[in-house]
This record gives structure tokens, sequence and C-alpha cells, in this order.
């Protein structure tokens, strides 16, 4: 009797540690998806926090971009509502060289419409560069040639006789020069320079 006891025992014994090693495992499986869930949940979270992070960047990167361009604009119709003024010298508006030039031995006043004192007036105004050439018309249907010469600008070598020299006027000023021919650019060429008057 004893040793049929002896061996229901551990059969016994070994019978409840498979049984209770299985409920284990089911357990483990049914908190298993919970905690698959509880990951898969602060997974879908965080990737819900990075696309919001990321619609965020872009939105305000597209502010950024849309300040910018707008900004570009603004600028650009700046620059373009100022108007040109040898497109206006161009079309008959004199109000680039208009006002009191004065040289050494004369002064001449200029009106924007072409006028000038003492029965002159200007037309014909075409460009080379940046300097104006105007045709410098008398009452008595006499002409000579007016040139605008932008200050910085040096009055090129073609425009003098090979014998007179070149631009020896003072460059850092805006001038006018009237000839009938080729300029001598010597002492009496410098005298004859018209400045803008103070």
């Amino acid at each position: 009797m004893k040793k049929k006891i002896y061996l229901v025992l551990p059969l016994l014994l070994l019978f409840i540690g498979v049984t209770g090693c299985k409920q284990s495992e089911k357990q483990g499986e049914e908190t298993s998806p919970s905690s698959s869930l509880a990951a898969s949940s602060s997974k879908k979270t965080s990737q819900s926090s990075s696309s919001s992070s990321k619609t965020t960047s872009s939105a305000t990167s597209s502010e950024t971009s849309s300040s910018v361009a707008s900004n570009e604009s603004t600028q650009t119709t700046d620059s373009a509502t100022q108007p040109d003024p040898y497109a206006q010298l161009l079309s008959g508006r004199y109000d680039l060289i208009a006002g009191t030039w004065q040289s050494q031995t004369d002064n001449l006043t200029i009106a924007s419409d072409g006028n000038i004192s003492g029965d002159y007036f200007l037309s014909n105004p075409r460009l080379d560069g940046q300097i104006a050439i105007i045709t410098f018309n008398t009452s008595n249907g006499e002409s000579q040639t007016l040139y605008y010469i932008p200050a910085g600008v040096e009055l090129a070598q073609t425009y003098f006789s090979p014998e007179g020299g070149g631009d020896v006027s003072d460059t850092s000023r805006d001038r006018l020069v009237i000839a009938s021919g080729l300029l001598f650019g010597n002492n009496n060429y410098r005298d004859h320079v018209y400045y803008r008057g103070n």
C-alpha cells in the first residue's frame, strides 16, 4: 500500500506542475495581446505626434516662403513704379536735364518741355550708352549737338578730335556740352562744359 502511495504522489505532483505551467502560459498569452495593444497604441501616438510636428513645420515653412515672396513682389512693384529718366527723355520729357546749368562763360536754363532761355529748344533725343545726345536748335533753324554726360561717366575718345585730347572735365559731376562737331579736349573745352547750378 505504501509503495502505491509513493508512486501516486510523484505522479500527482508532476500532473499539478504541468497543469500549472499550462495555465501560466495561457495567462501570458492573454496578457500579451493587451501589452501588444498598448505598444501599438504608443507607436500610433508617437507617429501621430511626429506627423503633427511635420505638419506644423511644413506650415511654418510655407508661411515663411509666402512672406518672402510677398516682400520680393512688393520690392519689384516699387522699382517698377519708379519712372526711368532715360525713358522720359526719349519720349520728349527733359526732366533729367531740366534746371540751370553753368559754365565758366555762360548760363543755360532748360525747361521740362525742352525749351531753353534765349529762343533755343531741344529735339530728337537719343542714347549712346549712358550719354544722351540731343539736337540743340536755334530759332533761326541752325542746330548743334548737346551731350548730357552723367556723373561717373567719361566722354569717350571717339567724341574728340585726334589732336584735341580727351575728356578733361570734372567727371564726378553731371555735365552738358554743346558742340557743332568733334570736341577739342583742351582748356577751352573745359571752360565751356556746363555743370548743374548750386
